[in-house]
């Protein structure tokens, strides 16, 4: 009774669960990684004087994976978070920044074979599925969930720290991207990857 309420849920919200996991690129990303302090130092950085004082980063993770932007744009692109319907206080921008943060998260734990894992660097998990194939999880991607004050109001988008160090602000609700020195951003409130 309680997976089928689960599955109906899942449903209903698009969820994803017991999905086959997404195709991968046609193309090898050769991120870089960098450390929660190095994340740290390119946010103060690259933000300048709208990172409030009392802004909230989380400590999530050690290190993170920083993926090229083309890498980035793809799986934005095969995601649909923004293809979902605004309905406030229940479907709105925290919500579009959390699925569109779970794509991410879900492209870290990838179906590989035996020998991409023996490849592959900072494995942080592979798990034996059978016939040769390992869920592997590695480095998180340095992408994060970014809450700010703008004209108006608050409001939820997401952040990403490419292979390059650049840090990009991207609205879930229509994949655009956005310096994070536009005048849209006041202050920033909370950083959470």
């Amino acid at each position: 009774m309680v997976k089928k309420i689960l599955l109906w849920l899942n449903k209903i919200f698009s969820w994803g669960w017991e999905t086959p996991p997404k195709p991968r690129p046609d193309f090898v990303d050769n991120g870089v990684y960098i450390t929660h302090e190095e994340f740290l130092e390119i946010v103060r950085t690259q933000l300048g004087d709208k990172l409030g004082k009392n802004v909230y980063i989380r400590h999530t993770d050690s290190e993170y994976y920083c993926p090229s932007v083309k890498y980035c744009k793809h799986l934005i692109a095969t995601d649909k978070t923004d293809e979902e319907i605004y309905v406030p206080n229940l479907r709105d921008c925290d919500k579009f920044a959390l699925l569109l943060k779970s794509a991410f998260v879900r492209d870290a734990w990838r179906t590989r074979t035996a020998r991409e894992v023996a490849e592959m660097e900072h494995v942080v998990q592979a798990v034996d599925i059978g016939g040769g194939l390992f869920r592997v999880q590695r480095a998180s991607h340095c992408f994060a969930i970014f809450d700010y004050v703008k004209t108006g109001g608050a409001h939820s988008v997401n952040c990403v720290v490419d292979d390059r160090l650049v840090l990009h602000i991207i609205e879930p609700q229509s994949d655009l991207w956005f310096s994070p020195q536009s005048d849209e951003i006041v202050k920033v409130l909370a950083i959470i990857p």
